[in-house]
């Protein structure tokens, strides 16, 4: 278990990392950051006060919609991953946790972790973890804007919902990959690019008919979502849209307004009504609200353009991001 979790440990710091040109190693230094609403000005980015992480090793962050950062880390013998939190006010961290099989963080209105065993953990008002789930092959969570509004993609498809009580099943298609809440809401990407939202018919012995298709483009490769419920799309090719309201209709999907066509977008991340994308190089863009007129993608402004950038996460009006060393 031990081996298993070290490897998905990696794997998480990979993909928070968006590796491209210059690898990241798992056991780089790192600084974290939060961003103080300044742009840049040509090259020049003040933008940014430390927020200094407590060891050197930082993996996976979650941002809650008050913006209190959430951190995992990992120290010590047997792979021990601690879990930290700092206010937005003061970049001061207190240790909530510590487990040898914790693999994911998520917040929004609650605070969640997942374990390599299955079991989901609720941070309570006390601080510490109460668990309200073990379930085999959990692959990942998506935290609502609801207190106990959360979400579970398990392995085969199956998705479940917290009730704050009990687990009710909401979907059980093989074809999900992404899921992310927004407020009472949840959205899913399917492997084939098709991308659904839960209507509220929860499965009856896994039959599963509460959800509506919003698009169904073999480009899609993320999406993202805010406590506004305001949803955005990822293409392989680097364009990004944005939701509208329209579902599709008999195969016709234009509920769509594209914001931009860089092929160098790697990523997004999307809280308290903003959308920010990286790219490749590292460079940090928020969204101005001018979507594309033709060809021409005028509504970003740069926040950052460091190339030590390796995690970029958003949550209500604040966004933090890590540099890797």
């Amino acid at each position: 278990m031990k081996t298993l979790s070290k490897v998905r440990w990696i794997l998480a710091l990979a993909l928070a990392a968006i590796a491209s040109a210059g690898a990241m190693t798992a056991n780089a230094s790192t600084t974290m950051w939060k961003y103080t609403s300044t742009p840049c000005s040509g090259s020049y980015c003040p933008g940014w006060a430390q927020w200094e992480a407590p060891d050197s090793e930082v993996g996976p962050v979650a941002v809650s919609d008050t913006g209190f950062v959430y951190m995992m880390n990992l120290s010590g013998p047997g792979f021990t991953t601690q879990v930290w939190r700092s206010s937005p006010t003061t970049p001061a961290w207190t240790l909530l946790g510590a487990s040898t099989d914790l693999v994911e963080i998520d917040a929004r209105g609650g605070v969640y972790q997942l374990h390599e065993s299955g079991e989901v953990d609720m941070l309570n008002n006390s601080g510490g973890w109460k668990k309200i789930d073990k379930r085999s092959d959990v692959w990942t969570l998506a935290a609502g804007a609801g207190a106990t509004e959360v979400y579970e993609l398990v392995s085969n498809g199956q998705i479940w919902r917290y009730t704050g009580t009990a687990w009710q099943e909401i979907d059980d298609n093989p074809l999900g990959a992404e899921i992310v809440a927004g407020n009472n809401v949840v959205f899913q990407l399917h492997t084939d690019g098709s991308i659904w939202q839960y209507t509220g018919t929860p499965c009856v012995n896994s039959v599963c008919y509460g959800w509506e298709m919003l698009d169904n483009n073999a480009q899609s490769v993320e999406i993202a979502a805010d406590s506004y419920n305001n949803l955005y799309q990822l293409h392989a090719n680097g364009e990004i849209w944005k939701y509208t309201g329209t579902p599709c209709n008999g195969g016709i999907c234009g509920g769509w307004q594209r914001l931009d066509d860089n092929p160098a977008a790697v990523y997004i991340t999307a809280g308290g009504g903003k959308l920010y994308q990286m790219h490749a190089n590292r460079e940090i863009f928020e969204y101005t609200g001018v979507p594309c007129n033709g060809n021409s993608c005028t509504g970003w402004q740069l926040l950052d353009d460091n190339p030590a950038t390796g995690m970029v996460q958003a949550g209500g009006d604040y966004l933090y991001q890590s540099h890797y060393y």
